[in-house]
């Protein structure tokens, strides 16, 4: 009796031994295929921070040939065959004055894949780029507005362009740009009506209105002390949704040294498809 006793139990064992080899380590059907990483994955290796280091690492500070200086930054999440990729965009400092946009560049979360990535024309591969949200799509043409506006000509509304705003409340008055015309904006010496600011015609020049309304770069503000997507700082209960039917409006805020609002610059963008275009620069200003 006791040796069928021992003679069973070992059977189960074995029983029990096979069933666990079939199943895996994780006691489920083993798969041969992965599903795509993402940031929030046990899968995940490389932080943002981590794949941009890699990234500034490849590039150096900045370009052998011409001194230019590089500037990379996060732009959004793409996915290239299968695998969930970082993209940065690369842009360098040209002549000390402006950055001019170059390329975007892909690392994978595992680290992989690190190379030179082009959204409009992709090549070696399928390539998915995840939609830009308003939020996103305005905090990057607020940096090329701020920074390079010259470069702003592609993102502007092709079939509406974009319309100035000196002051609330949005007019018929105000004047609309086509891309086409904003090739000459700034060098463009002839005065145009933009709107009315405290009951006066509002009479400049692109580049002198730019300065006035838009962003002065040798002006005392850098940064927003707010971002508000819906809102407007100044602008009261004014709802720029029935000036701009089917847009979305990110507004930035500025603030006076002792903390109160100075001024704000509100992006009105049009989504056409997957595209975020730039309609309209809306300026309001503090009363006080």
């Amino acid at each position: 009796m006791r040796r069928l006793v021992l003679t069973a139990a070992g059977a189960l064992l074995l029983a029990l031994l096979l069933l666990a080899a079939r199943s895996g380590p994780s006691g489920g059907s083993s798969s041969s295929g992965s599903s795509p990483i993402s940031p929030g994955s046990e899968a995940a290796v490389l932080t943002e921070e981590e794949a941009l280091a890699k990234v500034q690492e490849h590039f150096g500070e900045r370009d052998e040939a011409t001194g230019n200086i590089f500037s990379i930054a996060f732009e959004n999440m793409v996915n290239v065959d299968g695998a969930d990729c970082y993209s940065f965009r690369v842009s360098w400092l040209v002549d000390g004055s402006h950055l001019s946009y170059l390329t975007n560049y892909i690392v994978s979360l595992d680290g992989s894949i690190m190379q030179e990535y082009l959204p409009d024309s992709p090549a070696g591969g399928s390539v998915s780029p995840e939609p830009q949200t308003a939020r996103e799509a305005a905090d990057s043409l607020f940096d090329l507005l701020r920074l390079s506006p010259g470069e702003l000509k592609p993102s502007i509304d092709p079939e509406q362009g974009l319309t100035f705003t000196p002051c609330l409340p949005v007019s018929e008055r105000n004047r609309t740009v086509t891309a086409e015309e904003f090739s000459s904006f700034f060098s463009d010496k002839e005065l145009y009506t933009w709107g009315s600011l405290d009951d006066q015609a509002v009479s400049l020049t692109g580049s002198d209105y730019w300065a006035r309304f838009v962003w002065d770069e040798d002006g005392a503000y850098f940064a927003p002390d707010t971002v508000t997507e819906g809102k407007l700082a100044l602008g009261g209960e004014q709802d720029l949704s029935g000036a701009y039917p089917d847009c979305a409006f990110v507004d930035y805020c500025f603030n006076d040294t002792d903390g109160s609002v100075s001024f704000s610059l509100t992006l009105v963008l049009r989504q056409v498809e997957d595209t975020w275009y730039l309609r309209g620069l809306v300026h309001s200003q503090s009363g006080k």
